[in-house]
């Protein structure tokens, strides 16, 4: 059976290497005052969405009262995505056994970015499963910035698919695969010039995308 893989973001940062840190990202740390059911849609969220229409979206969005309100629904989240703090996060696959199921979290910022000047992006993750059905690690993670909304292929009639284009920035190193700490990746983005929508995701064919075992099955 699928499972999200990873939690996607504690903490999400867009901005200027130089000068003064203004986070470009709004709402980087998943703030919401609801608490939603679990395992609810990120389209829920303010300054976010799935880069498909609010009924096809899955992925998702997890906040720290779940654990309270909804102990039951909510028993096999790795107790270390939330720390303490208030915050949410979200969730999505970035493989799935089907090649054609992919999932995406998008957000516009807050301004375009500027021709030439770098950037530097920041974000924390972390498995949201630790127990045996967690199925695959991966270690590969992608960015697009675009200058325009990005809306991805729907597949079977409902189902996202994946986003065919060359990503911004490419995670491919180590296996993500700590589910006791949350790791934190950095990168840094010298701008093309008008970019102000974000994509996070993987956008490569399944066989460029490195997976390992989480366990035995």
């Amino acid at each position: 059976m699928n499972r999200k893989l990873y939690v996607l973001v504690f903490l999400l940062v867009l901005a200027k290497v130089s000068g003064q840190v203004n986070n470009l990202v709004p709402n980087g740390n998943f703030y919401s005052a609801s608490c939603f059911h679990p395992i609810d849609n990120i389209w829920k969220v303010n300054g976010w969405n799935a880069c498909v229409p609010n009924s096809n979206s899955s992925s998702d969005f997890y906040h720290p009262c779940q654990f309270q309100n909804y102990p039951n629904a909510v028993s096999i989240i790795n107790p270390n995505v939330f720390g303490g703090g208030e915050d949410g996060c979200s969730a999505i696959y970035l493989k799935t056994a089907q090649p054609f199921y992919r999932e995406y979290i998008q957000s516009q910022l807050e301004s375009k970015l500027e021709k030439d000047t770098v950037y530097v992006v920041l974000i924390s993750i972390i498995p949201v499963y630790d127990y045996g059905q967690l199925g695959l690690f991966t270690s590969t993670l992608q960015f697009l910035m675009s200058n325009e909304e990005v809306i991805a292929p729907i597949e079977q009639g409902f189902i996202p698919g994946r986003i065919d284009t060359t990503p911004s920035l490419v995670y491919q190193g180590a296996f993500l695969n700590d589910t006791a700490n949350w790791t934190t990746l950095k990168f840094s983005y010298k701008a093309k010039g008008g970019e102000q929508w974000l994509v996070i995701g993987n956008f490569s064919p399944d066989s460029l995308i490195g997976t390992q075992s989480a366990n035995d099955g």
